[in-house]
């Protein structure tokens, strides 16, 4: 698993909060979408944060937070679906979300690996 799968996965989850939060927005959910969007958004922050981190200990803190707001953001997903018919755009950002997360936890579980490698293509 590379920075680049992680980056475009985490990009395209973005793009369809970012629409799914117009059309929440539309049907007057200010709540939800505000919470959508700040957990939502945050995961790719967090992924590349941790990416140019330069200390193991700032990789994990990073790579974790991205994790911590991976499963936040399925929470206010799962919320939205049962309160609103959206389910088409709610079920592919559900999808999405679930293999982040299995990604984030994969490089959580080999950090190891993953903090090597970036300080061997950082130099």
């Amino acid at each position: 698993m590379t920075y680049e799968l992680l980056s475009n996965r985490t990009f395209e989850l973005s793009s369809r909060i970012m629409d799914l939060y117009g059309i929440l927005l539309k049907n007057n959910e200010m709540e939800l979408s505000m919470r959508l969007l700040k957990y939502g958004l945050s995961i790719r922050k967090h992924a590349e944060t941790a990416w140019a981190s330069t200390t193991q200990i700032d990789f994990t803190e990073s790579i974790s937070m991205a994790s911590e707001m991976s499963v936040q953001t399925r929470y206010w997903l799962k919320l939205i679906q049962m309160k609103h018919p959206l389910s088409k755009e709610c079920d592919a950002c559900v999808e999405l979300l679930n293999n982040v997360i299995n990604m984030l936890n994969y490089i959580i579980s080999h950090n190891d690996k993953y903090h090597f490698q970036l300080q061997y293509q950082s130099n």
